[in-house]
């Protein structure tokens, strides 16, 4: 049987698809690590409990009961604190950083000097005969409450070296998918909304039923976004409006009109700021106000001018048009065959 010959045009070395190098794209949308993960660690690094921890430093991440996610959570934190230690030739760090210290056993708590001299009647001895005495009945285990110990303060300055070298605030163009934990981002780009910027302006045009339109984005989870972006309103540069919080109808238009700041960027029409040296008004072909029946000094002014003399459609014309689009279908439906339609000419 004859081999197959390989083509000459293909690479001779193929990397598995799982350590390619990662794109530009992906790069730019790897998740990022915040102030709140550390402080997390720490808690745990301390003794408190997840939940607890959870509560008060990652709520925004999803619920502490959902235990998978929290172990999940704690797994990529621990890898990604291991993979910066690495690439800083640091392997002692990046071995110490996925130790689970709470795991070594702990061991009974130890008495005092002073307790076990009064317990054991060596209130008379000397201190160090007390001492001798002490590390006789106890030294095993305050030799593992002193490994502990120590091990515990190793882990809290790698955390605070690796903080200074990994923590990120969020920034408005930055990806949902960088800063948002994955199941939660998926849903969101679903609907189109790839940056936090983007978020927080659909967020603000849309008012209190914003993740109406976003597949598997409930009140509650809806929530925690909110509550992640006024964490970081300062980084981000942008606020989510307490106008969100009322629905559309019980708003007063200044509240709605303040909702999106007049900016020289994509804004609706009625809060686009025109540059000076763009706006037209010194143009070559303009004709002295004096001689113009419209009221306008520039482009912009001219075109809402244009907008508003459009009054659209009245009431009777639409309520035409959609019986026009009801019963159209159907009439045509029911028309004897003979009987040629109104559209065709002779």
């Amino acid at each position: 049987m004859k081999k197959p010959t390989a083509d000459p045009s293909a690479p001779r070395f193929a990397l598995p698809e799982l350590v390619r190098p990662p794109t530009q794209a992906s790069a730019g949308r790897r998740r990022q690590l915040h102030a709140g993960h550390f402080a997390f660690m720490r808690a745990l690094v301390q003794g408190i409990a997840p939940k607890l921890a959870w509560d008060h430093y990652l709520r925004t991440e999803g619920l502490s009961s959902d235990l998978r996610l929290v172990r999940a959570t704690v797994q990529w934190i621990r890898a990604e604190f291991a993979a910066a230690a690495r690439r800083e030739d640091r392997f002692g760090t990046a071995r110490l950083v996925r130790l689970e210290v709470a795991r070594l056993p702990e061991g009974a708590e130890l008495p005092s000097l002073e307790a076990f001299a009064e317990e054991a009647g060596l209130e008379d001895e000397s201190q160090a005969e007390q001492i001798q005495a002490y590390e006789a009945r106890y030294g095993r285990a305050a030799q593992r409450l002193a490994r502990r110990g120590h091990l515990i303060q190793r882990q809290l300055d790698a955390l605070r070296w690796l903080e200074g070298l990994l923590a990120q605030t969020p920034r408005a163009g930055d990806a949902v998918a960088s800063w948002l934990n994955p199941s939660l981002a998926a849903h969101i780009e679903q609907a189109g909304l790839f940056t936090l910027a983007q978020l927080i302006d659909h967020i603000n045009g849309i008012g209190k039923l914003w993740h109406g339109s976003i597949p598997a984005l409930g009140t509650a989870k809806a929530g925690l976004v909110v509550a992640w972006l006024g964490e970081h309103q300062a980084s981000l540069g942008r606020a989510v409006g307490r106008h969100i919080v009322r629905a559309r109808t019980a708003l007063m238009r200044s509240e709605l009109d303040a909702v999106v700041a007049p900016a020289s960027d994509i804004r609706p029409l009625e809060k686009f700021i025109v540059p000076a040296e763009l706006d037209g008004r010194h143009g070559a072909y303009r004709r002295p106000q004096a001689q113009c029946l419209l009221k306008s000094t520039n482009d912009y002014q001219a075109i809402l001018a244009w907008i508003q003399s459009k009054h659209g459609l009245t009431l009777e014309r639409c309520q035409r048009f959609r019986l026009h689009r009801y019963l159209g279908p159907r009439l045509h439906a029911f028309a004897p065959a003979s009987v040629p339609s109104q559209n065709h000419r002779f």
